[in-house]
């Protein structure tokens, strides 16, 4: 069973949706989930370890190509101007995925909307 996210990172992400206007219910798995037209879909969840929080950005377009991974894996890394680290990844239908793991204790709605922008900034770049 997936671990929920704890109380006060719900409230971050409840915050987070009412400020863009979205419905911020948790999934029956406990995370939360939001589809954007431009960027992809941005999923939050508790990481199975405890005590992170999982921000993730999910292409809205397979990656057709060496090139097109190419692009994605040059997103990875560690990432000076936040002191967070990017990690890679695709989906089993080849969708890109984009992701940044957050210590609870930091996971907040700066931290969160830093987060979106950021993977949403990386996400655009690896784009053809």
């Amino acid at each position: 069973m997936a671990r929920s996210l704890p109380r006060s990172a719900q409230s971050t992400v409840e915050r987070f949706a009412a400020e863009l206007g979205l419905p911020g219910q948790p999934d029956e798995e406990g995370g939360f989930g939001f589809d954007f037209q431009r960027t992809g879909r941005l999923s939050i969840i508790a990481a199975p370890e405890g005590n992170t929080v999982l921000v993730s950005l999910t292409g809205r377009l397979m990656l057709e190509g060496p090139l097109a991974l190419a692009r994605l894996i040059q997103q990875a890394g560690y990432q000076p101007l936040t002191d967070r680290v990017v990690q890679v990844g695709l989906t089993r239908a080849g969708q890109g995925v984009l992701q940044i793991a957050i210590p609870e204790q930091a996971f907040d709605i700066v931290a969160l909307q830093g987060t979106f922008d950021q993977l949403s900034a990386l996400s655009v770049a690896s784009e053809p």
